[in-house]
């Protein structure tokens, strides 16, 4: 154990060191000398290097599982390695008067802390919000691009396909995913072009919207045709993708629930979501329509993305 007090006349109580103890023990396969040389003062330093906080914590990918842990290692980690820097920096410790200058410091980040807090719990909200289907206003988008497998919420079909099965509680998991493939400018493009749709055949009246009548819409299927080219591409490692979207969604599972997406469950909710374009591409009347639209090379790119997708 150390001495009672540092040769520097920094009373020991006011030390706290950092390390393992074998840097605090002498060691006895070696005579110990009569004088053990002392510990050298703490280097001078005017002032600590300016205490950072993370630009944003890394909630995109975790789920709401997760989401209040891995906030509060980060915050728990960039304290805890500043404290283990400044240590270094001083031969091993830090005094109490050290630690009190590294507190203000990360006082002065608080509001920084609070906005990154703000903008993680929001984020929260607007998926939650989406996958209730509450606010079809704001995000009709999601239910043009969700009814193209939306038969696989049905109690019967869950039932039928056991481990392969596909729940609601899939959904905040899946817009989270589209947002992050094609990116939240995309994908407000999209829901821009279906809040004309829904506004126009709802004639401002939500309490009246029939939303059989908007995925009927011709232009809903364009919309919706649309976006499957774009996310296509995605798709194409689809081993890779599987296991990239098995994490969000699972991740983002409300804590009560007991149902998980499968391997098997992503195969057939990604097979149903792009069977009518499938359809569509197969067709030859269909396809010229298709060709027309998007051209012929493009056609041919997601004939070998769809094999490719199979023989994964």
């Amino acid at each position: 154990m150390a001495d009672e007090t540092k040769n520097d006349s920094t009373p020991l109580e006011q030390v706290v060191w950092v390390g393992s103890d074998g840097d605090r023990i002498l060691q006895t396969d070696n005579p110990a000398p009569d004088a053990p040389e002392p510990t050298p003062a703490p280097p001078s330093v005017s002032a600590p290097a300016e205490t950072t906080v993370p630009e944003a914590l890394p909630t995109n990918d975790v789920g709401t599982k997760n989401q209040s842990k891995v906030l509060a290692q980060a915050v728990v980690s960039t304290f805890t390695d500043r404290l283990k820097e400044e240590a270094e920096k001083r031969g091993g410790y830090l005094t109490v008067g050290d630690i009190d200058q590294l507190s203000q410091q990360f006082d002065r980040k608080r509001e920084a802390l609070e906005e990154v807090f703000q903008q993680s719990f929001e984020q929260y909200v607007r998926i939650r919000e989406r996958a209730a289907f509450d606010h079809a206003r704001k995000y009709p988008f999601d239910r043009v691009i969700v009814n193209t497998f939306a038969h696989l919420f049905d109690r019967h079909r869950v039932a039928e396909d056991g481990p392969r099965s596909v729940t609601r509680h899939v959904l905040p998991g899946f817009f989270m995913a589209l947002d992050k493939m094609i990116g939240p400018e995309a994908m407000e493009g999209y829901q821009a072009r279906s809040r004309v749709i829904v506004h126009r055949l709802s004639k401002g009246e939500e309490s009246e919207l029939d939303w059989a009548e908007i995925y009927a819409e011709p232009e809903s299927k364009k919309v919706c045709f649309d976006a499957l080219v774009d996310f296509a591409p995605y798709f194409e490692d689809i081993k890779k993708r599987q296991e990239w979207f098995l994490a969000i969604a699972n991740n983002n599972l409300a804590p009560e629930n007991d149902w998980e997406l499968t391997e098997g469950g992503f195969n057939n909710l990604v097979g149903e979501m792009f069977s009518s374009l499938r359809d569509e591409l197969a067709d030859p009347d269909s396809r010229k329509v298709l060709e027309e639209k998007y051209g012929g090379v493009t056609c041919f790119e997601l004939d070998r993305i769809f094999e490719k997708m199979d023989m994964g």
